[in-house]
């Protein structure tokens, strides 16, 4: 779903109660670093709230408050993908459920937009190969557990391809 319909959709849902949209538009050299959809949303709002009284409400940062991931851990994190290493010197945190659990969006060129969910636990994982499928994810349940929570869910078929 391109990244348009999807911000059809959030006006919908703002419109009902369901989206909150900060005020202003994003502006930073920062911007410039993200893939074009992500770019897009950000220069419609600077950060949201989705399904805040849900279960599972997800808060995408103002720009100004998007911080490398090392920043919040201190130390790199090394994730195996496709049985390579990976090292998160790339990744940038872009929201939070509650306060340990996040969204890191990697701005490596050669993974650019994909999409890691980041817990303080043991497991870091692939959620999605760009921001407007991951936006997708968390629309569609409307507040309810997304699709990586489920058991027995794998990482897009893709990654390792």
């Amino acid at each position: 779903m391109s990244i348009g319909v999807l911000i059809e959709r959030l006006e919908v849902l703002r419109t009902r109660g369901l989206v909150a949209c900060n005020p202003g538009v994003a502006e930073s050299a920062l911007l410039e670093r993200f893939p074009e959809d992500l770019r897009v949303l950000y220069q419609h709002t600077d950060g949201l709230t989705l399904f805040p009284e849900s279960d599972y409400p997800y808060m995408f940062f103002p720009l100004a408050e998007i911080t490398g991931i090392h920043e919040n851990y201190l130390f790199e994190l090394e994730v195996i993908v496709c049985g390579e290493k990976e090292i998160s010197r790339d990744w940038c945190l872009i929201a939070a459920r509650g306060g340990d659990e996040f969204v890191a969006l990697d701005l490596h060129p050669s993974r650019l937009g994909r999409c890691y969910d980041v817990a303080y636990r043991e497991k870091f994982f692939v959620i999605s190969l760009e921001f407007s499928s991951l936006l997708q994810k968390l629309l569609d349940p409307e507040g309810e557990r997304p699709d990586w929570y489920e058991q027995g869910w794998t990482p897009p078929a893709t990654v390792c391809e």
